[in-house]
Formats: structure tokens, C-alpha cells, sequence
């Protein structure tokens, strides 16, 4: 499966999930994490350790790799234009648009589903990143939203948890992190791989 993971905005989770989408695809075959962020996040963070357990390489390899995975996994830098955003979805057969219920960031997502909107892109899923606890209720009212609108939206929403800088800090994933709530984390992730190996566009 190709899946590109894209925001207009940065800060949303775009890398933190494109690593753990990563890690998770590689236990269901070769995955290989394209680092398209000119600040090459996800390199910098496997270089934080011992190395994943997938291949990253830098997006100006893509060509040399297409066809030797099973999986990839395209992580996109801040503000790509609608050139950027057209080639990835017509690489991709599913875009994965991280946000956090941040107001900057929802106007982050709202300006990225306008660029598909313009493009026509149609074959992609909001995931929701940095989810607050129940006491705090901008999370759930963003979900609300985004179901009212009708925006494909997943089930699984990824917890706001330290345990994620800590892994992004040591160079891990973080279900090898210790921390009481890594294993929440992991599994959140986890979730939302299945999704993605379950999507079927609309036709």
C-alpha cells in the first residue's frame, strides 16, 4: 500500500505518524518511509537511535525503490504547493492528514481539504493527533465536526501523550519507549494502520 501523509500546516503529527504508520506496515511486509520534509525529520530521528526496523530514505530515491516494498509511506513537508499535493495523491492510494484540535491546526486542515477539493482529491482520511483527555473537550467537538461536515474521518484518534517526544527524542518507536503509556500510544497507531490496509474509496 502508498500512502502519503500530508498538512499544509506543520506541528500536526505529520512525521510522528508517518514512522509509526511505518513501523507498523513493516510487520505486514518490506516498508520503505520516503522523507520528503526538506528539514528531514524522520531521518533525524532514526539517527536519534538505533535505527527502525523499516527502510527511510530521502524522496530523490522514490524512483530507484518504487516496486521493492510492499509498502510506502510518503512524509511531506510544510506548505506543499498544489503541484506537490497533485503528484503525491495520484501516487498514493491513500492520503493520511494529520491535525491536532488546535485552532491554527484546523485552519491548517481546512486550507489542505480546500487544495483537494481543487484538485479532486477525494481518496484521503483525517486522524486526528494529540487527542486530549476527556476532561478537555476540543478533541471530541473536533470529531463532532468533522462527522457533521461529512469528512472522512478515522475511527481511531491518536492520544496526546509524552511518551511520543520521548521516543522522538531517543530515536524510537514508541512502544519501545519507558513509559506506563507507551503501550496506548503504539496501539492507537496500530488501529489506524489497520484502517489504512481496510480503506476502499469511494467510487
Amino acid at each position: 500500500m502508498d500512502i502519503g501523509v500530508v498538512n499544509i500546516k506543520g506541528g500536526v503529527g505529520k512525521t510522528t505518524t508517518s514512522v509509526h504508520l511505518g513501523a507498523f506496515l513493516q510487520t505486514q511486509g518490506p516498508t520503505v518511509l520516503f522523507d520528503g520534509d526538506p528539514s528531514h525529520n524522520a531521518l533525524a530521528w532514526q539517527g536519534r537511535g538505533d535505527g527502525f526496523p523499516f527502510r527511510i530514505a530521502d524522496l530523490r530515491a522514490a524512483r530507484k525503490l518504487v516496486g521493492t516494498f510492499d509498502h510506502s509511506i510518503t512524509d511531506t513537508g510544510l506548505a506543499p504547493t498544489d503541484d506537490d499535493i497533485k503528484f503525491l495523491a495520484e501516487a498514493c492510494e491513500l492520503m493520511v492528514v494529520p491535525t491536532t484540535p488546535r485552532p491554527l491546526d484546523t485552519d491548517g486542515l481546512k486550507q489542505t481539504i480546500q487544495a483537494f477539493q481543487r484538485l479532486r482529491v477525494t481518496h484521503y482520511k483525517v486522524l486526528i493527533t494529540s487527542m486530549p483527555p476527556p476532561n478537555e473537550p476540543e478533541g471530541a467537538e473536533l470529531m463532532e465536526l468533522l462527522e457533521e461536515l461529512k469528512v472522512p474521518l478515522f475511527k481511531t484518534a491518536i492520544p496526546r501523550l509524552k511518551a511520543f517526544v520521548k521516543a522522538s527524542g531517543s530515536g524510537q518507536i514508541v512502544s519501545e519507549v519507558k513509559d506506563p503509556r507507551s503501550d496506548r500510544g503504539w496501539e492507537a497507531y496500530v488501529e489506524v494502520g489497520k484502517e489504512c490496509l481496510a480503506y476502499v474509496p469511494h467510487r
